[in-house]
């Protein structure tokens, strides 16, 4: 009798299980169900003021209990990351490990806040969000955008939100159809003569193409500039150490994007991304983009001539003197440079000190940083703002002087660096790898572009509100 007592006893145990193993997975799909839900009035179309004031990050309000935050609107996030100082009831134990941009390697932790509000709109027990360390509070990613049809309205600065692209009441084309690839938005497209899956990604400032190495034919590397640069400062993730960039190319092709075709697009090679993509950069140049998740559909309104942020990207990475600057503890370094000018002698990371017969004293260096804070705001004033410089005092700064000189490099310069204790002299020369640029250029932004260097604007005229720059 003892045997079969056993083997009763084990059926007993393996029913058990099994019941407990179906309940649980019962419980677990209807819970989601229940507990996932969208509170949005349906037919309603809602409308949020972004911030995109420094025309790389389109910031939105996301609210957790009574706080609000500036999450960044990221079609090319998978989903929405929480920065770890942002307090969260509900926080897994386990870490997971996710790439970032670069393809860096970082932890996170699946939380799960009970409610969350973007706009008008509530989204309740969301159970796919993420905390991780960040520079800023936080990544709205498609976890949340999939579910509505989402217009960012580029001339006023505005985001409207419905649950039906029929609200809208817009007149609309057919679109460009897209699909969700790990829940990020690609788009089929022809770039020069390559099929190339395209991440829309409103996460990315850049005005350039991403595309990676692997499409980068031996045959062209021979006429490419490479770039070496520390990483974008706007890198959204907390770097432990600096990190050198050395595998960018930049060169001219066309794109096509369902029946549009774009010429003279500029292309950046790299190796730290595997898929292709465009940003904001690229997306600004229309009066309206429109992600019709629920129908899967994308549509550009507006004629989409270049934007002024592709003229300046085009000129620093193929024009001009080859040296990207930068502020780090009150001394300009060199940021960025590229191969041509690493022959000269040049190095990432030298101290330049002054250029031609214009050296610059340790006081003037220690102004830099208020100077640079000054410009910006002189960007971004209104009319009634008294508090700031007049842009002839900016413009004669000695920073301005370096950049706009290296920028709009016509001679030969000569820059004073410092490496250690040892000062050098090193000549930077003039370069044209680029000079057919289409004739129109425009952009929506409220910004004052005096600013600009003469290069961006020499035989161009603009008008405003909205400013478009043509060729004589």
């Amino acid at each position: 009798m003892k045997p079969k007592n056993n083997l009763l006893l084990l059926y007993q145990k393996l029913f058990l299980g099994f019941m407990l193993l179906f309940t649980s997975v019962l419980f677990i799909s209807c819970s989601e169900d229940i507990k996932k839900e969208i509170i949005f009035e349906a037919g309603v179309v809602d409308t949020i003021h972004f911030n995109y004031s420094n025309q790389a990050h389109i910031a939105v309000p996301l609210k957790i209990d009574s706080t609000v935050y500036d999450f960044i609107f990221d079609t090319g996030a998978h989903t929405t990351i929480f920065d770890d100082e942002i307090a969260m009831e509900s926080i897994s134990n386990h870490t997971s490990i996710f790439m970032d941009y670069y393809g860096e390697k970082r932890t996170d932790k699946w939380v799960f806040p009970e409610k969350v509000h973007v706009g008008n709109v509530s989204f309740l027990n969301f159970n796919d969000f993420k905390q991780t360390s960040l520079t800023i509070s936080g990544i709205l990613g498609n976890n949340i955008l999939r579910e509505l049809c989402w217009v960012i309205d580029f001339i006023n600065g505005k985001i409207y939100v419905t649950n039906d692209i029929k609200n809208l009441k817009l007149q609309l084309g057919e679109g460009l159809p897209f699909t969700l690839r790990n829940n990020i938005v690609h788009v089929n497209s022809q770039i020069g003569g390559n099929t190339v899956p395209l991440i829309i990604d409103t996460g990315d400032p850049t005005a350039a193409i991403r595309m990676n190495n692997r499409y980068l034919g031996e045959d062209r590397k021979v006429d490419m500039i490479k770039w070496k640069y520390y990483r974008d400062p706007l890198n959204i993730y907390n770097e432990s150490k600096p990190v050198v960039e050395d595998s960018s190319y930049e060169t001219i092709l066309p794109l096509k994007l369902g029946d549009r075709i774009y010429g003279d697009e500029l292309v950046k090679y790299v190796n730290y991304r595997e898929h292709a993509g465009v940003g904001l950069g690229f997306l600004s140049r229309f009066e309206k983009v429109i992600f019709d998740y629920p129908n899967r559909k994308l549509y550009f309104l507006g004629e989409g001539h270049k934007t002024v942020a592709y003229h300046i990207e085009a000129n620093e990475a193929l024009n001009g003197s080859g040296v990207y600057v930068g502020l780090k503890d009150s001394l300009v370094i060199v940021k960025g440079l590229s191969n041509q000018v690493q022959k000269e002698g040049l190095k990432l990371g030298d101290t330049i000190i002054g250029v031609d017969e214009v050296v610059f004293p340790k006081s003037l260096r220690d102004d830099f940083f208020q100077e640079q804070k000054e410009m910006m705001y002189y960007i971004n004033k209104t009319d009634n703002d008294s508090t700031v410089q007049s842009f002839e005092e900016i413009k004669n700064s000695k920073f301005m002087q370096l950049t706009t000189k290296l920028r709009n490099l016509d001679t030969v310069a000569v820059l004073h660096v410092k490496r250690k204790k040892e000062f050098v002299n090193l000549a930077v020369k003039p370069k044209v790898n680029f000079d057919k640029f289409p004739d129109t250029f425009q952009t929506y932004t409220q910004f004052n572009l005096d600013y600009l260097p003469i290069l961006y604007t020499k035989g161009h005229m603009y008008k405003k509100p909205h400013i478009y720059f043509k060729k004589e």
